[in-house]
């Protein structure tokens, strides 16, 4: 009996080449690529990637879905001996440090006058990337980045009349033309849910104005409906923003792709490092960067991760990170990408969302496990995961 050949799969936007091993992009601007191209192009809101989400927003708001719920417990494999419990980890505001919100204040300080610790300092993060004061490397052990270098990298931005130009607190990441995926924490810290903010695409230095940049109003908010601020600032750490204008595509601003599940976790634990990226704080409680900063963190095994923290983690989370070097992310660069590459694409493996301090020692970053909301993410989007 003649034995089955394994069949390769491709990600949504990519079809399998001639040789059935390797992927080819269908599209001038298929997702995870990084390109030289200069030319853009805007396409329609049900792209090749998607298929028809719910269109009416109150239904979409009421949807159900408890049978996805139940499938992110029960259809996935426990990677890393997950326990097959979900404990609620407790609500930190007596652990001190937490990597905290980069409030309206803080956007705007020159980082030079140091200001007492705000309560939100107990709570996770809008992460940032921890760095060397120097001009070409502001990162520790990280680099700038170069422009269009991340282009599904995205900032989540706002106005303040104590600044003349607007500033981010938050990363996110691209998902297709009018997704985009951020942590949710992003939305309730530090009074954003009751602020108006915009989404830059595009961006680099966020001091000048370099071409690429695009601005997005965002017509609705999504967040996943077990995250529980008051409960846990970080189980479930999850948002999608639905983008009022689509998005113009170019070699400069295009999505990261998704999945699928199973290749994406192992690709993210058998890797040598993902990437995380954002323009955070350069070191804990320092300035802010003003140019897209990155830095490549490698996997941490479940059992050196859980032991490295004073909170839970649960098995919606992961660590990335060194021990003892002085690389991490940090305030300001929460719900950014933890993205991974393979053969030249790139994916997204989790979002930057909480840890203690920046880079401190025996400490890890800890991320959003993207591939456990796939379901929640595909019926909310219409974006198609393989």
């Amino acid at each position: 009996m003649q034995a089955e050949r394994p069949v390769c799969q491709c990600a949504v936007g990519y079809t399998l080449g001639a040789d059935t091993r390797s992927c080819e992009p269908t599209d001038q601007f298929s997702c995870g690529h990084v390109g030289s191209s200069s030319t853009s192009v805007s396409r329609s809101a049900v792209s090749p990637r998607s298929f028809s989400p719910i269109n009416d927003t109150e239904e979409l708001q009421n949807f159900n879905d408890t049978t996805l719920d139940e499938d992110l417990t029960d259809y996935l494999y426990d990677y890393d001996n997950l326990p097959s419990s979900d404990p609620q980890p407790s609500n930190n505001t007596t652990l001190i440090f937490k990597r905290s919100v980069r409030s309206a204040e803080e956007a705007v300080s020159d980082g030079v006058t140091e200001k007492p610790l705000h309560s939100s300092a107990f709570f996770p993060t809008f992460s940032t990337i921890k760095a060397v004061v120097d001009v070409e490397e502001r990162i520790v052990g990280g680099d700038e980045a170069k422009p269009g270098e991340i282009p599904w990298q995205v900032a989540l931005m706002y106005r303040s009349p104590a600044h003349d130009r607007a500033q981010p607190f938050c990363g996110g990441a691209l998902l297709s033309e009018l997704w985009v995926i951020t942590a949710a924490h992003c939305l309730i810290q530090a009074d954003i849910a009751k602020r108006v903010f915009f989404v830059r695409v595009g961006e680099h230095d966020v001091n000048r104005d370099e071409g690429p940049e695009r601005d997005h109003q965002v017509e609705q908010r999504y967040i996943h409906r077990k995250y529980h601020f008051d409960q846990s600032p970080y189980n479930h750490d999850i948002a999608l923003l639905k983008l009022t204008t689509p998005v113009e595509l170019s070699s400069h601003r295009r999505p990261i792709c998704l999945g699928p599940r199973d290749f994406t976790e192992n690709l993210m634990r058998e890797s040598r490092a993902s990437l995380v990226s954002g323009w955070g704080r350069i070191k804990f409680m320092g300035p802010e960067a003003t140019k897209l900063q990155k830095l490549a963190v490698p996997y941490v095994e479940r059992t050196a991760c859980t032991q490295s923290s004073r909170d839970q983690v649960t098995r919606f989370m992961f660590c990335a990170g060194y021990q003892s070097a002085e690389k991490d992310a940090c305030q300001g660069d929460s719900g950014g990408p933890h993205a991974t590459n393979h053969k030249g694409t790139w994916f997204l493996t989790g979002i930057v969302s909480w840890g203690e301090e920046c880079a401190k020692d025996g400490k890890y970053g800890i991320y959003t496990r993207v591939s456990r909301y796939y379901p929640w993410i595909s019926s909310t989007t219409g974006i198609l995961i393989n």
